[in-house]
């Protein structure tokens, strides 16, 4: 009797689902699709580099949206918004109605914003459905599908399956879910932005939307459109796919599924030219951290691990920088004859990066690559060809902090300042035999994970010449240059040279200046003390010689103003 009470309340309950249309198949994975994108882009000028504005979190009851919806009105601009469906109520979802009038991308952003990468495929397709549901019935579009973006940019292979839209990350991040200023987010953008990029910005904070105010005329003023999204895809002629990932919509603007995101994490950057960097010695210094790339240790042996450190001038920190006849470059230590060396010759975000025999293989050349500030530079791999680099891992800063292989990104953890050894070069080590597999060892330190904030570089401008006042104390045969090399309006970026043509050299200098705006970041020397207006700038104490003849440049990031010129130079 209960068997057959049983049958019809299973029969029942299927009929009840399908009803609901929640029945999913077994694999519960989605059929790979194109993207039907039917965004007009009648309105861009296809002469103009593109870059799409992307923000989460909305909607919200304050009023930084509708700052942010007035600026894009105001210069006819669109972006794309990532809805949070369970924060749509009646009071905010005006917001929404707007956004989607005025032309902008209305988009996915999960129901309750969870980790996805913990759900099932079931419970992922319901938070993607209830907020796709509910942004149908505000929009009116009844047939509308929505572009995703997973909170936290997280993914595997779970989240490929059962999603049948494109997800969307990002290929610049504005930092401003961590804490960035308005300063910072401009500064951000404007030296990371180039044509095809996705950014990432959120439209709950206040920083965000004064940034948007100034960034938007800006962009427009250097030649961009700001666009949508899907509007930045179909100008380029580029189609999506359901269940990938987009970074940016210039080369490779896929992420290969099989290395799902697993974190707010460094995304694809265009490919940069290569740099010419002399072979000789030298401290290679990180931008973000201000510290130095080193052999952990300061200790030879083949798999020794490779961090960043204070300056020390230890033998660990130097580096003979070779050019090989296909256009690469070797990095030897001075611990002995091993080189910077990618572990198992791995093309893979997290691997490890250490030093290894000397013998000149592909997982031992690198490429150094411009940035869009002078003197600063990327390390990629050859074994990626180019497409990631050394990386310090979660934008850390304390000694110690492991460097690892990571896709390019722009953003500073990334970047390297090379500054000679003011010393005779050591002597080209001989290669030794080939070893017989690639060199294996874990990393030490586990790959990034969320980034936290990082000093911004200031975006790249035409340099306006300023000699700045000399009319402080300088020894007969030094001068003092100063240009500004950057200029967002609230804050800067600047460059003094100082240059010996005083005959004698000099070991340990102090170079002293007055400014009244505050440095934010400093490189090329060590910023001593900044007490109000005084600035007193410092040699490092590993590299403290000073030859007649040549010249030192001090790049630094400033607030304010950039007609404030340092004045008063004196030096010792």
């Amino acid at each position: 009797m209960k068997r057959k009470v049983f049958l019809p309340v299973l029969l029942m309950i299927a009929m009840i689902l399908t009803s609901m249309n929640i029945m999913v198949p077994a694999s519960q994975v989605q059929a790979a699709t194109t993207w039907n994108n039917t965004a007009n882009v009648s309105w861009i000028d296809s002469s103009k580099k593109i870059v799409a504005f992307a923000f989460d979190d909305g909607p919200v009851n304050g009023n930084t949206a509708t700052r942010i919806l007035d600026t894009l009105e105001k210069y006819q601009m669109h972006a794309t918004f990532f809805y949070v469906g369970n924060q749509i109520n009646n009071s905010n979802k005006a917001e929404i109605q707007r956004a989607y009038r005025l032309g902008n991308e209305i988009a996915n952003h999960t129901w309750t914003h969870p980790y996805l990468t913990n759900m099932s495929s079931y419970q992922i397709q319901d938070e993607v459905n209830k907020t796709a549901n509910q942004l149908r019935s505000i929009t009116g579009a009844s047939n509308a599908k929505y572009l995703v973006r997973p909170p936290y940019l997280a993914t595997n292979q779970t989240v490929f399956n059962a999603i049948d839209t494109p997800l969307i990350t990002c290929s610049l991040d504005s930092q401003d879910w961590n804490g960035a200023s308005k300063d910072t987010i401009i500064s951000r953008v404007l030296n990371g932005v180039q044509d095809g990029s996705i950014l990432l910005m959120h439209e709950t904070y206040n920083t965000t939307a004064e940034a948007v105010a100034y960034l938007v005329p800006e962009l427009i003023k250097r030649g961009y459109v700001i666009t949508s999204v899907s509007e930045l895809f179909k100008m380029k002629g580029k189609t999506m796919t359901s269940g990938q990932v987009y970074t940016s919509c210039s080369g490779r603007n896929v992420v290969n599924n099989t290395n799902p995101v697993t974190s707010i994490a460094p995304s694809s950057a265009p490919v940069q030219p290569n740099a010419s960097i002399q072979n000789g010695t030298y401290y290679i210094k990180n931008v973000n951290a201000q510290k130095y790339l080193q052999v952990k240790g300061n200790t030879g042996a083949d798999g020794q691990n490779v961090e960043i450190g204070a300056g020390t001038g230890a033998a660990g920190q130097k580096w003979l920088v070779t050019n090989t006849s296909d256009g690469y470059v070797t990095l030897t230590s001075s611990v002995g004859n091993y080189m910077l060396d990618i572990a198992n010759g791995a093309d893979e975000n997290g691997a490890n990066a250490q030093i290894y025999s000397a013998y000149s293989g592909d997982p031992q050349k690198f490429q150094v690559k411009l940035t869009s500030t002078n003197g600063v530079y990327t390390i990629a791999s050859k074994g990626s060809n180019g497409s990631k680099v050394l990386d310090v891992s979660g934008r850390g800063t304390a000694d110690g902090t492991n460097v690892q292989l990571y896709t390019s990104n722009g953003q500073t953890n990334q970047q390297w300042i090379f500054e000679a050894v003011n010393q005779a070069p050591a002597a080209t080590p001989s290669p030794s035999v080939k070893p017989s597999a690639a060199p294996s060892i874990a990393p030490s330190v586990a790959p990034s994970a969320a980034p936290s904030i990082a000093p911004s570089v200031a975006p790249s401008a035409a340099p306006s010449a300023n000699p700045g006042n000399t009319s402080g104390t300088l020894p007969a045969g030094i001068t003092c240059t100063y240009k500004v090399t950057g200029d967002w309006g609230s804050g800067y970026q600047g460059e003094i040279t100082v240059t010996n043509a005083s005959g004698k050299s000099y070991n340990g200098w102090t170079l002293g200046f007055t400014l009244s705006n505050s440095i934010n970041s400093l490189w090329g020397a060590d910023l001593a003390s900044q007490t109000g207006s005084k600035v007193t700038i410092k040699s490092p104490s590993w590299s403290g010689a000073f030859a007649s003849g040549s010249s030192v440049t001090i790049g630094f990031v400033a607030t304010g103003s950039s007609s404030n010129a340092p004045s008063g130079f004196t030096f010792q």
